[in-house]
Parts: C-alpha cells; sequence; structure tokens
C-alpha cells in the first residue's frame, strides 16, 4: 500500500500538540482502517496498529517519524507499507462485482 506524506499532513500533525503523527494522519485519509494508532516497539522502532494489527514501518520511515516526535519537523515523502493480507481482496464480501449484480436487472452480459 502506497502512503504519501504531504505537506497538510505535517501541518496537521504540528497542530495536534504531539497527539498525531504525518504518517497516522496519512494513513487515515486513506479511509481504509477505522483505528490507527502509531505503537513504540523498542527506542526508536515504530508500527502502526491498523484496526487492532501491528504492521512494522520501514527502517527508514521508522527515523523519520522518530525525527518528527523529537523536533516537529519533517519533509514530504512516499513509502510503501506492507501488509499482511490486502485491504480489497477478491474474496471480500463487500466487493462489487457489476456483472452479477446487473444479471439482477437483466442488464448481465451475455458470452456465446
Amino acid at each position: 500500500m502506497k502512503i504519501n506524506i504531504t505537506k497538510r499532513h505535517i501541518k496537521a500533525a504540528q497542530l495536534s500538540s504531539g497527539k498525531r503523527t504525518p504518517v497516522e494522519l496519512a494513513v487515515m485519509d486513506l479511509e481504509c482502517f477505522e483505528d490507527v494508532r502509531l505503537k513504540q516497539l523498542s527506542a526508536s522502532g515504530y508500527a502502526l496498529v491498523l484496526d487492532g494489527e501491528a504492521v512494522k514501518l520501514p527502517r527508514n520511515v521508522q527515523k523519520l517519524t522518530a525525527t518528527f516526535i523529537e523536533t516537529q519537523e519533517m519533509t514530504p515523502f512516499v513509502f510503501e507499507l506492507k501488509l499482511k493480507h490486502d485491504v480489497l481482496s477478491g474474496n471480500d464480501v463487500y466487493m462489487y462485482n457489476p456483472y452479477e449484480d446487473s444479471a439482477d436487472l437483466g442488464l448481465g452480459y451475455r458470452f456465446a
């Protein structure tokens, strides 16, 4: 999952009085998870807790997050967050399938 930290996320985190980091706010903007929290694993190690599942941040993001917590300064960047499973999988009950749903209305396609 691609996470884009923007100037807006950084500014909002600075205004949160230490309650949120830019990484948390960027993930929250994706609206894929109901609960997003940053968890400290060790002195400089961090993970994101996404709906109860801990996902370890890449090493460079951990360093940038630690620096932000100390100095409240960060520059925009993009990183890849590796999840154990995809947020939207093909087996998801809530996935919309236009071909199945249109068949109920007589709008489905027929293949010979």
